[in-house]
């Protein structure tokens, strides 16, 4: 006996896919209903509780303190296979013979501006303070030094 088809279309699914009774035309509970379209709908527009969700600045400092820790590990590693610059010791150290050189010239110079306006001003009081012996004695030091060093390469 062949079976009969029945006298109703068959349900069609709502535009989302789903055939649930709650979206359907049944009036099983309309209530219930409402109430689970309300839920839905409140937990669709409360605002989420992830509070890294709006820390765009944190996101953008991290992001960049890692570009800066590669950057750094990549300087460093660039340094440690150039190795030490031959030169730059001499250079240094010539540096700061010459600064020594000036200051004693410029010291030479004051000293001799203060005997020059000895005549004018007579016998003043002169204050000299400890700093100021501490650098005479350290430039007749360097002056000594200098004088060894001359005197090893001449001789």
């Amino acid at each position: 006996v062949p079976a009969r088809p029945s006298p109703m279309p068959p349900r069609l699914q709502n535009a989302f896919g789903s055939s649930s009774p709650s979206d359907s035309d049944s009036d099983d509970d309309p209530a219930s209903s409402y109430l689970a379209h309300g839920a839905k709908k409140a937990s669709l527009t409360k605002p989420l509780d992830d509070a890294n969700l709006y820390d765009y600045d944190g996101a953008h400092d991290s992001i960049r303190e890692k570009r800066e820790a590669e950057d750094a590990k990549k300087a460093a590693e660039d340094m440690a296979s150039r190795g030490t610059s031959k030169y730059i010791g001499t250079l240094l150290e010539a540096s700061s013979r010459r600064k020594v050189r000036d200051d004693v010239a410029y010291t030479r110079k004051l000293v001799r501006e203060a005997e020059a306006e000895k005549d004018v001003y007579g016998d003043r009081p002169t204050f000299v303070s400890e700093s100021y012996k501490k650098r005479l004695k350290e430039q007749e030091e360097f002056k000594r030094r200098e004088d060894e060093e001359e005197g090893k390469t001449v001789g």
